[in-house]
Protein backbone atom coordinates (compact mmCIF):
# COMPACT_ATOMS: atom_id res chain seq x y z
CA UNK A 1 0.00 0.00 0.00
CA UNK A 2 2.84 2.37 0.84
CA UNK A 3 4.55 1.42 -2.32
CA UNK A 4 1.36 2.65 -4.33
CA UNK A 5 1.48 5.98 -2.54
CA UNK A 6 4.49 6.55 -3.27
CA UNK A 7 4.29 6.04 -6.73
CA UNK A 8 1.17 8.04 -7.22
CA UNK A 9 3.05 10.68 -5.60
CA UNK A 10 5.89 10.75 -8.14
CA UNK A 11 3.76 10.61 -10.72
CA UNK A 12 1.72 13.54 -9.95
CA UNK A 13 5.13 15.08 -9.43
CA UNK A 14 5.96 14.23 -12.41
CA UNK A 15 2.94 15.51 -13.92
CA UNK A 16 3.59 18.98 -12.24
CA UNK A 17 7.22 19.30 -13.59
CA UNK A 18 5.97 18.79 -16.87
CA UNK A 19 3.58 21.59 -16.80
CA UNK A 20 5.69 23.82 -14.88
CA UNK A 21 8.33 22.78 -17.85
CA UNK A 22 5.95 23.52 -20.85
CA UNK A 23 4.94 26.98 -18.71
CA UNK A 24 8.41 27.67 -18.83
CA UNK A 25 9.32 27.10 -22.57
CA UNK A 26 5.72 29.13 -23.49
CA UNK A 27 6.90 32.39 -21.07
CA UNK A 28 10.24 31.99 -22.86
CA UNK A 29 9.00 31.89 -26.36
CA UNK A 30 6.30 34.96 -26.07
CA UNK A 31 9.12 37.03 -24.08
CA UNK A 32 11.47 36.43 -27.37
CA UNK A 33 8.26 37.01 -29.63
CA UNK A 34 7.62 40.63 -27.84
CA UNK A 35 11.16 41.51 -28.03
CA UNK A 36 11.22 40.97 -31.67
CA UNK A 37 8.00 43.03 -32.12
CA UNK A 38 9.41 46.66 -32.46
CA UNK A 39 12.79 45.08 -34.26
CA UNK A 40 10.21 43.74 -36.97
CA UNK A 41 8.21 46.23 -37.14
CA UNK A 42 11.18 48.71 -37.65
CA UNK A 43 12.29 46.74 -40.40
CA UNK A 44 9.20 46.44 -41.77
CA UNK A 45 9.05 50.66 -41.74
CA UNK A 46 12.19 50.42 -42.92
CA UNK A 47 11.41 47.86 -45.92
CA UNK A 48 8.77 50.56 -46.78
CA UNK A 49 10.44 53.72 -46.77
CA UNK A 50 13.36 52.14 -49.22
CA UNK A 51 10.61 50.71 -51.37
CA UNK A 52 11.39 52.06 -55.16
CA UNK A 53 7.88 54.08 -55.83
CA UNK A 54 7.03 54.07 -59.76
CA UNK A 55 5.80 57.25 -59.67
CA UNK A 56 4.21 59.24 -57.17
CA UNK A 57 0.27 58.40 -57.51
CA UNK A 58 0.33 57.73 -53.64
CA UNK A 59 2.16 60.70 -52.56
CA UNK A 60 1.19 64.34 -51.34
CA UNK A 61 2.32 67.40 -51.55
CA UNK A 62 5.06 68.07 -48.85
CA UNK A 63 5.77 63.77 -48.74
CA UNK A 64 9.50 63.79 -47.90
CA UNK A 65 11.06 60.72 -49.48
CA UNK A 66 14.23 58.86 -49.32
CA UNK A 67 16.58 58.39 -51.98
CA UNK A 68 15.83 54.76 -51.85
CA UNK A 69 12.70 55.45 -52.95
CA UNK A 70 13.53 57.16 -56.44
CA UNK A 71 14.86 55.20 -59.25
CA UNK A 72 17.11 57.84 -61.08
CA UNK A 73 16.61 55.43 -64.16
CA UNK A 74 13.49 56.80 -64.88
CA UNK A 75 13.91 60.46 -62.89
CA UNK A 76 10.99 61.35 -65.59
CA UNK A 77 7.92 58.99 -64.24
CA UNK A 78 8.28 61.47 -60.69
CA UNK A 79 7.54 64.57 -63.28
CA UNK A 80 3.81 64.00 -64.65
CA UNK A 81 0.97 66.87 -65.86
CA UNK A 82 -2.52 65.91 -66.14
CA UNK A 83 -5.48 67.55 -66.59
CA UNK A 84 -7.42 69.74 -63.44
CA UNK A 85 -9.06 66.43 -61.38
CA UNK A 86 -12.37 66.85 -59.73
CA UNK A 87 -10.65 66.86 -56.59
CA UNK A 88 -7.88 69.58 -57.77
CA UNK A 89 -10.76 71.31 -58.77
CA UNK A 90 -13.07 71.39 -55.48
CA UNK A 91 -9.36 72.48 -54.21
CA UNK A 92 -9.25 75.53 -56.75
CA UNK A 93 -13.04 76.58 -57.03
CA UNK A 94 -13.61 79.94 -55.70
CA UNK A 95 -9.96 80.11 -54.34
CA UNK A 96 -7.31 80.48 -57.07
CA UNK A 97 -9.99 79.75 -59.86
CA UNK A 98 -12.66 82.16 -59.93
CA UNK A 99 -15.73 81.87 -63.35
CA UNK A 100 -13.87 84.26 -65.93
CA UNK A 101 -14.26 84.97 -69.31
CA UNK A 102 -9.83 84.57 -69.62
CA UNK A 103 -9.01 80.88 -69.02
CA UNK A 104 -11.22 77.99 -68.86
CA UNK A 105 -10.52 74.72 -65.92
CA UNK A 106 -9.68 72.69 -68.91
CA UNK A 107 -6.56 75.43 -70.16
CA UNK A 108 -4.90 74.35 -66.91
CA UNK A 109 -2.55 71.38 -65.79
CA UNK A 110 -2.07 69.64 -62.62
CA UNK A 111 1.80 69.19 -62.14
CA UNK A 112 3.48 66.77 -60.06
CA UNK A 113 7.20 66.90 -59.57
CA UNK A 114 10.04 66.08 -57.17
CA UNK A 115 12.30 69.28 -55.38
CA UNK A 116 14.81 69.56 -52.62
CA UNK A 117 13.69 71.16 -49.64
CA UNK A 118 15.90 73.89 -47.82
CA UNK A 119 16.80 70.78 -45.95
CA UNK A 120 18.57 69.33 -48.33
CA UNK A 121 15.71 66.49 -48.10
CA UNK A 122 13.69 65.21 -51.14
CA UNK A 123 10.02 66.55 -51.32
CA UNK A 124 7.19 66.16 -53.43
CA UNK A 125 5.68 69.45 -55.08
CA UNK A 126 2.67 70.39 -56.50
CA UNK A 127 1.83 73.46 -59.13
CA UNK A 128 -1.28 74.21 -61.73
CA UNK A 129 -0.27 75.52 -64.21
CA UNK A 130 -1.08 76.61 -68.40
CA UNK A 131 -1.28 73.76 -70.30
CA UNK A 132 0.71 75.30 -73.21
CA UNK A 133 3.85 75.53 -70.98
CA UNK A 134 3.05 72.67 -69.18
CA UNK A 135 5.72 70.31 -70.76
CA UNK A 136 8.21 73.08 -70.25
CA UNK A 137 7.73 72.95 -66.69
CA UNK A 138 8.18 69.36 -66.36
CA UNK A 139 11.56 69.48 -68.34
CA UNK A 140 12.44 72.52 -66.09
CA UNK A 141 11.93 71.06 -62.46
CA UNK A 142 13.47 67.64 -63.55
CA UNK A 143 16.29 69.80 -64.53
CA UNK A 144 16.44 71.37 -61.07
CA UNK A 145 16.01 68.56 -59.22
CA UNK A 146 18.92 66.81 -60.82
CA UNK A 147 21.69 70.38 -59.62
CA UNK A 148 19.63 69.62 -56.14
CA UNK A 149 18.38 73.22 -56.79
CA UNK A 150 16.91 73.71 -53.43
CA UNK A 151 13.16 75.36 -53.20
CA UNK A 152 11.67 75.76 -50.11
CA UNK A 153 8.34 74.44 -50.76
CA UNK A 154 5.52 74.12 -53.81
CA UNK A 155 1.59 73.66 -52.70
CA UNK A 156 -0.75 75.24 -54.48
CA UNK A 157 -1.98 78.68 -53.21
CA UNK A 158 -5.41 77.17 -52.48
CA UNK A 159 -3.51 76.65 -49.43
CA UNK A 160 -3.20 79.51 -48.04
CA UNK A 161 -6.80 80.76 -48.60
CA UNK A 162 -7.92 78.86 -45.24
CA UNK A 163 -6.88 79.35 -41.39
CA UNK A 164 -6.25 76.56 -39.18
CA UNK A 165 -9.66 75.48 -38.65
CA UNK A 166 -9.56 74.85 -42.44
CA UNK A 167 -11.72 78.09 -43.07
CA UNK A 168 -11.81 80.24 -46.27
CA UNK A 169 -10.87 83.25 -44.46
CA UNK A 170 -8.74 85.23 -47.66
CA UNK A 171 -9.46 87.08 -50.31
CA UNK A 172 -7.21 86.54 -53.87
CA UNK A 173 -4.48 89.18 -52.19
CA UNK A 174 -4.74 88.03 -48.74
CA UNK A 175 -3.94 84.20 -49.77
CA UNK A 176 -1.08 85.59 -52.23
CA UNK A 177 0.42 87.51 -49.36
CA UNK A 178 -0.12 84.19 -46.59
CA UNK A 179 1.75 82.17 -49.71
CA UNK A 180 4.54 84.26 -50.32
CA UNK A 181 5.34 84.75 -46.86
CA UNK A 182 5.22 80.97 -45.82
CA UNK A 183 7.80 81.07 -48.91
CA UNK A 184 5.91 79.23 -51.29
CA UNK A 185 6.67 78.43 -54.85
CA UNK A 186 3.81 78.60 -56.79
CA UNK A 187 2.53 79.19 -60.51
CA UNK A 188 -1.36 79.73 -61.02
CA UNK A 189 -3.95 82.26 -59.46
CA UNK A 190 -6.88 84.38 -61.05
CA UNK A 191 -5.92 87.80 -59.70
CA UNK A 192 -4.82 91.10 -60.79
CA UNK A 193 -1.51 92.74 -60.33
CA UNK A 194 -1.69 94.45 -56.99
CA UNK A 195 -2.63 97.81 -57.18
CA UNK A 196 -3.77 97.73 -60.34
CA UNK A 197 -6.53 96.01 -62.85
CA UNK A 198 -4.65 94.25 -64.74
CA UNK A 199 -4.79 90.66 -64.66
CA UNK A 200 -1.23 88.70 -63.24
CA UNK A 201 0.22 86.20 -65.42
CA UNK A 202 -0.27 84.29 -63.07
CA UNK A 203 -4.06 84.38 -63.78
CA UNK A 204 -3.25 82.69 -67.21
CA UNK A 205 -0.62 80.13 -65.55
CA UNK A 206 1.85 81.51 -67.37
CA UNK A 207 4.58 82.71 -64.38
CA UNK A 208 5.49 81.41 -61.76
CA UNK A 209 7.29 82.59 -58.82
CA UNK A 210 10.37 80.56 -57.12
CA UNK A 211 11.50 81.22 -53.34
CA UNK A 212 9.81 84.15 -53.21
CA UNK A 213 11.19 85.41 -49.36
CA UNK A 214 14.59 85.16 -50.56
CA UNK A 215 13.95 86.89 -54.39
CA UNK A 216 11.31 89.35 -53.41
CA UNK A 217 8.86 91.65 -55.61
CA UNK A 218 10.12 95.38 -55.42
CA UNK A 219 7.62 98.25 -55.17
CA UNK A 220 7.89 101.95 -55.42
CA UNK A 221 6.70 103.90 -51.91
CA UNK A 222 5.28 107.00 -52.20
CA UNK A 223 8.33 108.65 -52.48
CA UNK A 224 9.17 106.87 -54.97
CA UNK A 225 12.09 104.61 -53.20
CA UNK A 226 12.35 101.16 -53.86
CA UNK A 227 10.72 99.11 -51.04
CA UNK A 228 10.12 95.02 -50.95
CA UNK A 229 6.77 94.31 -51.70
CA UNK A 230 6.01 91.74 -48.91
CA UNK A 231 8.15 91.26 -45.82
CA UNK A 232 10.86 94.11 -44.68
CA UNK A 233 13.63 91.90 -45.89
CA UNK A 234 16.31 94.48 -46.83
CA UNK A 235 19.39 91.42 -46.56
CA UNK A 236 17.09 89.81 -49.45
CA UNK A 237 16.47 93.07 -51.45
CA UNK A 238 20.17 93.69 -51.72
CA UNK A 239 21.42 91.20 -53.98
CA UNK A 240 25.10 92.38 -53.81
CA UNK A 241 24.68 90.25 -50.68
CA UNK A 242 24.37 87.32 -53.38
CA UNK A 243 22.77 85.31 -49.95
CA UNK A 244 21.80 81.50 -50.37
CA UNK A 245 18.96 80.98 -52.10
CA UNK A 246 18.91 84.06 -54.39
CA UNK A 247 18.29 83.70 -58.06
CA UNK A 248 21.24 85.58 -59.86
CA UNK A 249 21.76 86.30 -63.75
CA UNK A 250 23.91 82.80 -65.11
CA UNK A 251 22.91 80.63 -61.99
CA UNK A 252 21.30 77.49 -62.34
CA UNK A 253 17.55 78.22 -61.94
CA UNK A 254 17.86 81.60 -64.12
CA UNK A 255 19.94 79.78 -66.87
CA UNK A 256 16.87 76.76 -66.59
CA UNK A 257 14.06 78.76 -67.22
CA UNK A 258 15.83 80.91 -69.81
CA UNK A 259 16.67 78.57 -71.69
CA UNK A 260 12.88 77.18 -71.93
CA UNK A 261 11.93 80.35 -73.38
CA UNK A 262 10.90 82.06 -70.00
CA UNK A 263 11.37 85.53 -69.00
CA UNK A 264 13.01 87.06 -65.37
CA UNK A 265 11.02 89.53 -63.30
CA UNK A 266 14.61 89.92 -61.82
CA UNK A 267 15.94 91.80 -65.37
CA UNK A 268 12.74 93.90 -65.67
CA UNK A 269 13.71 97.69 -66.50
CA UNK A 270 10.93 98.98 -63.47
CA UNK A 271 11.07 97.85 -60.18
CA UNK A 272 12.31 94.07 -60.14
CA UNK A 273 10.68 90.89 -59.02
CA UNK A 274 13.47 88.70 -58.39
CA UNK A 275 10.89 85.14 -57.87
CA UNK A 276 9.11 85.56 -60.98
CA UNK A 277 10.07 83.73 -64.35
CA UNK A 278 7.26 84.17 -67.03
CA UNK A 279 6.75 82.79 -70.53
CA UNK A 280 4.59 84.85 -73.01
CA UNK A 281 2.18 82.97 -75.10
CA UNK A 282 0.23 83.84 -78.03
CA UNK A 283 -3.52 83.45 -76.03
Amino acid sequence: MAQRKKKKKLHIWGMELAILLGLTVAITFYITQKGDEPNQKSEQKQQETDRVLGDLSGCEAGDVLSKQQISTDKLSDYFTAEPISDEVFRRMEGNSYQENPDISIEDLRYLKVLHYNFDHEIQVGELVVNRAIARDCLSIFQELFYQQYEIASMYLVDRYYYDDEHKNTQNSEAADYNSVNNNNTSAFHYRVVSGTEVLSAHAYGLAIDINPLQNPSMALDEDGNLTNKYLDLQDYSDRTRAKEHMIAKGDVCYETFIRHGFIWGGEWDGPADYQHFEKIVTR
